[in-house]
């Protein structure tokens, strides 16, 4: 996208795309290097107490830079005065990113993707739900298994929602897939409320 812009000689444009690879490439680095340490039970989660509310955006961002996905319609609700979240927020920011890209990938061209962020309990709440085609009966139970993927060959490995269920368990948060409502999917990822006293940032 920067070397188009690029092409048409729009610096800002360039400047701000270059931003958000750069940036993109520090969280996949920390990621990864998580991922790798978790597979050795060494890791530090780095958490710390932060807003969801700029994590959400940023996902949605990046999610809906992909070409397929610009004609999907993201809506997003949130609650008035929710709490701030103690966890990692790279970790966070990764989980939203396969959640909304699948889907965004469910919907193909032409769906809705609605987030809804409430406080229930001791955790944030963060409902990502679809207008797709939906997860079969037969696959809901095992969908968090590594290698598991309701896309087409080609379009997908089956680790996002594995690795995605790690991560939350490393914060000490769940990911879960809610009842079928009778069309789309709908994840729920439940993050820990900060206590008072912890780190923000």
């Amino acid at each position: 996208m920067a070397k188009r812009k690029l092409a048409k000689q729009d610096t800002q444009a360039v400047a701000s795309h270059l931003d958000s690879a750069v940036k993109e490439a520090e969280r996949m680095e920390l990621i990864i290097q998580t991922v790798l340490d978790f597979g050795r039970h060494e890791f530090d989660v780095r958490v710390h107490a932060f807003a969801v509310r700029p994590v959400i955006a940023d996902a949605v961002k990046l999610g809906q830079m992909s070409p397929q996905h610009k004609r999907v319609v993201i809506k997003i609700n949130e609650g008035s005065d929710i709490p701030l979240v103690y966890a990692s927020s790279s970790m966070l920011m990764q989980v939203l990113m396969n959640v909304i890209h699948n889907a965004c990938h469910a919907c193909r061209e032409s769906g809705e993707v609605h987030i809804q962020t409430i406080e229930q309990g001791e955790h944030v709440v963060i409902d990502v739900c679809d207008t797709g085609y939906g997860i079969e009966e037969n696959m809901r139970a095992s969908i968090f298994n590594p290698s598991v993927t309701t896309k087409e060959k080609g379009e997908g490995t089956g680790f996002g929602l594995a690795i995605s269920k790690e991560l939350m368990d490393a914060m000490h948060g769940i990911l879960s897939l809610l009842e079928d409502a009778g069309h789309g999917t709908c994840f729920r990822i439940s993050v820990p409320i900060a206590q008072q006293g912890k780190d923000i940032t």
